[in-house]
């Protein structure tokens, strides 16, 4: 991807289904890891 462009939402809708995309400041970023949350009661 050229990080000459500023990416928006328009652009983030094209991004493959299969990865984890977030546009900062128009920035793409991968995120490589899923975080899970997980609570436990008392």
């Amino acid at each position: 991807m050229p990080l000459s462009k500023k990416f928006t939402y328009a652009d983030y809708l094209e991004f493959p289904d299969d990865e984890r995309w977030e546009i900062i400041d128009g920035i793409p970023y991968m995120l490589k890891y899923r975080f899970f949350l997980i609570l436990k009661s008392n």
